[in-house]
């Protein structure tokens, strides 16, 4: 072989040389990989969301999600009285007409996000109905005015006659005058509504009375005391009695002994000592 015919010999990489370029080859790609998810997971929790959710005194309730997200646009669409703005008050969307109780309405709302993301969202809600009354007809004590029970929460509530209203804000609302007497009646027209953005509901009456007079009757307990003198006086009365104030009851002529309630219409008298006299007029005074 001439010298011409020998070919070089080209020096091969060593083996832990090619390994170390695999191993890198293999770190870039998971690196890459491992980016990729962060900048997707970031999108993800970037991006504008939004749902809507029940509020007790607006109409919806907005809850937002992602980076910087807030409402640009919120309308809402209604049969009688066509498209209408909705003003944004925090997270809440609230009608700039009044609405009708018990009546469905479209929302729709325009957010954005992160670098200008917008998101469209349209829902239909339910106007709340009007609150109806539990009972007609109410017993009222001396010293409050009538309150009626009503089926969901009351807002506002009007009195035709006089034109004024109150605001509420619970189940159970008092109207009228406080009665100060026993036996007394009369009627409350009012209306009422769930919402203060709503129209009145339909007139409700309220008719109601007070408690009648308490009346007191006071015997001798004869039976099974053979002592006449040590026998109890029983007084009962017409109706319930939740708070007799004991210590303004007095007994002419004066006795020493002590009350006990026996139900709540009656209570006994029981003398100590030698008890009464024969012949004894016994006059009780109550408050």
């Amino acid at each position: 072989m001439t010298p011409s015919q020998v070919s070089p010999t080209v020096p091969r990489r060593p083996r832990s040389s090619r390994r170390r370029q695999r191993r890198w080859r293999l770190q870039w790609w998971h690196c890459a990989i491992i980016l990729v998810g962060l900048v997707v997971g970031l999108l993800m929790v970037a991006r504008p969301r939004l749902t809507f959710a029940r509020s007790s005194t607006a109409l919806s309730k907005v809850v937002l999600q992602g980076w910087g997200t807030h409402v640009v646009a919120a309308s809402l669409e209604d049969t009688p009285t066509g498209a209408q703005s909705l003003r944004v008050a925090g997270n809440t969307l609230w009608p700039t007409h009044r609405l009708a109780p018990d009546h469905p309405v479209q929302l729709r709302v325009t957010v954005a996000g992160f670098l200008g993301w917008q998101v469209r969202r349209a829902v239909t809600v339910t106007t709340p109905a009007t609150p109806q009354i539990v009972a007609d007809h109410v017993r009222v004590d001396v010293g409050q005015a009538p309150t009626a029970q009503f089926t969901d929460s009351v807002a506002q509530i009007r009195f035709p006659a006089t034109g004024h209203v109150h605001a509420t804000g619970g189940k159970r609302v008092a109207m009228g005058r406080i009665v100060d007497a026993p036996n007394q009646r009369g009627d409350v027209a009012f209306q009422v509504r769930a919402r203060t953005w709503e129209t009145w509901g339909s007139i409700q009456t309220v008719h109601w009375a007070s408690v009648p007079w308490l009346t007191a009757k006071a015997v001798q307990v004869t039976a099974g005391h053979p002592n006449l003198s040590t026998a109890p006086i029983a007084v009962t009365f017409s109706a319930p009695v939740r708070r007799p104030a004991l210590s303004h009851w007095s007994l002419a002529p004066a006795m020493a002994g002590r009350w006990h309630r026996v139900t709540d219409r009656t209570w006994h008298f029981q003398p100590t000592g030698r008890g009464w006299a024969p012949d004894t007029t016994i006059v009780l005074h109550l408050p």
